[in-house]
Order: C-alpha cells, then sequence, then structure tokens
C-alpha cells in the first residue's frame, strides 16, 4: 500500500514535472519566436540600414563626383576667364600701342601741315614781293606757273637790248633791282630763257639766244648774283623773241 503510494506521488511528480516542462517549453517556444521575430525585426531594420546606408553613400558618390566636375569646370572657366584677360590686356596694350601710333602719326602730319602751310604762306608773300618790285618796270609780262609755283617774266627787247646781243644801259636798274631782290629772297632762283630774233637759221637763232641769255648773266654776275641762283637757257623758235625770266623757289626748277 504504501508503494502504491510512492508510486502515485512519483507519477504525480512526473506529471507536475511534465507540466512543468510543457509550460516552459511553450515558455521558451513563446520567447523564441519573440526573440526571432526580434531578430527578424532587427535583420529587417539592419538591411533597411543597409539600404539607407548605400543610397546615401551613392548620393555621397554623386554629390561627391558633382562637386569635383563643378570644380572642374570651375577651374576651366577660371583658367579661360585668364586667358581672355590675358588677351584682353594684349589687345588693349596693341590698342594703346596703335593710338600712341595713331597719335604720333598724327602729330608728325599736323607739323608737316603746318610746315606746308608756313611755306605756303611764305612762298606767296616772297611771289607777291616779287611782283610788286618788278610791276614798277614798265612793259613786263607775268605769268604765274602753277605746277611749279614759278613767275614767268617776259623780258621785251626794249627793256634790255639797243643793238646786236648787248644788254641796254637802261636796263641796269632793273638788273640791279633782281639781283638783290634774289640776294634777299633766299629760298628763290632765277632761270634765263632767251630766243632770237626771227627769220634767222636755226643754228644762228640758237647761238643768238645764247648769247643774249648770257650777256644778262653776266650783267647779274656783276651784281653779285651767285653763280648757284642763276640757271642759263636758250633755244631757237620762231615765234618767241623775248627773253623769259624764271623765278622759282630753289629745287623747283
Amino acid at each position: 500500500m504504501r508503494l502504491s503510494y510512492y508510486g502515485c506521488c512519483f507519477l504525480l511528480m512526473l506529471l507536475l514535472g511534465a507540466c512543468g516542462s510543457s509550460k516552459k517549453y511553450k515558455l521558451l517556444e513563446s520567447n523564441r519566436q519573440v526573440l526571432q521575430l526580434q531578430l527578424d525585426s532587427s535583420r529587417s531594420q539592419l538591411a533597411q540600414l543597409l539600404r539607407e546606408e548605400k543610397s546615401k553613400q551613392q548620393q555621397q558618390k554623386e554629390q561627391l563626383e558633382q562637386a569635383v566636375a563643378a570644380q572642374e569646370q570651375a577651374e576651366k572657366a577660371r583658367q579661360n576667364s585668364l586667358q581672355q584677360l590675358a588677351e584682353t590686356q594684349k589687345a588693349k596694350t596693341a590698342c594703346e600701342q596703335q593710338l600712341a601710333q595713331s597719335e604720333k602719326a598724327l602729330q608728325m602730319f599736323q607739323a608737316q601741315l603746318g610746315k606746308e602751310v608756313r611755306k605756303k604762306t611764305e612762298l606767296v608773300q616772297a611771289e607777291e614781293r616779287i611782283l610788286k618790285q618788278m610791276k614798277a618796270y614798265k612793259g613786263l609780262e607775268f605769268e604765274r606757273i602753277a605746277a611749279s609755283q614759278a613767275l614767268k617774266i617776259a623780258c621785251p627787247d626794249s627793256l634790255l637790248f639797243k643793238g646786236k646781243n648787248s644788254v641796254h644801259s637802261s636796263a641796269l636798274p632793273f638788273l640791279t633791282d633782281l639781283a638783290s631782290l634774289l640776294s634777299e629772297e633766299e629760298n628763290w632762283a632765277l632761270e634765263l630763257r632767251a630766243t632770237a630774233d626771227k627769220g634767222t637759221k636755226a643754228k644762228a637763232r640758237l647761238a643768238q639766244a645764247n648769247t643774249r641769255a648770257n650777256s644778262v648773266a653776266i650783267k647779274l654776275r656783276l651784281l653779285d648774283l651767285p653763280l648757284e641762283r642763276l640757271y642759263v637757257g636758250a633755244w631757237a623758235q620762231e615765234d618767241d623773241i623775248p627773253l623769259y625770266l624764271y623765278i622759282y623757289p630753289k629745287g623747283k626748277p
């Protein structure tokens, strides 16, 4: 009877242990499921975090690449700006040099123009003085030759000659004034172009014309007119009887 009692107790203990083990198992299983859910959740969160981190890294990479590209573009733009600035400075320097050359050329032109104006004014004044002096003698015919700015004066035989191949004594005051005038007008010279009486042969006319021109030149040289201020020429033509005086600026015969 005691054995049965112990047996029942043992069975009861086994049953209680089994019940306790079953509850414990259920508790463990429940805990395992909770842990599994937590683990799955953690894995899901970790995966989400990894995806987010990867996406963030990709964005950062793209941003970094964009920043590098922008920096390269900015550097390229800076280099272009520096090159344009250098070209602009070079063009500015070239323009300044060209402007300086233009101003210098303008100054030279203005100086040359002023010189030409002064020269022309002096030329006109000298012509007026010569004409005023020479017009005191009657019988002279004047003609201004524009091409050389020379004054062409026709001197008739009645003023310069008496007889054959000689200068008339009444022409001495005229030649004296002419020599004096040309001595004062240092930039002017005289050219004698003589012709002879028509009706003679060509060779004789030429010789006679040359004699007439030299007759006047000798008188002028005796009046101290420098040789370099006097040119003598002659030619023989049928209708040109007067002796022509060409008074012109030196160097423009």
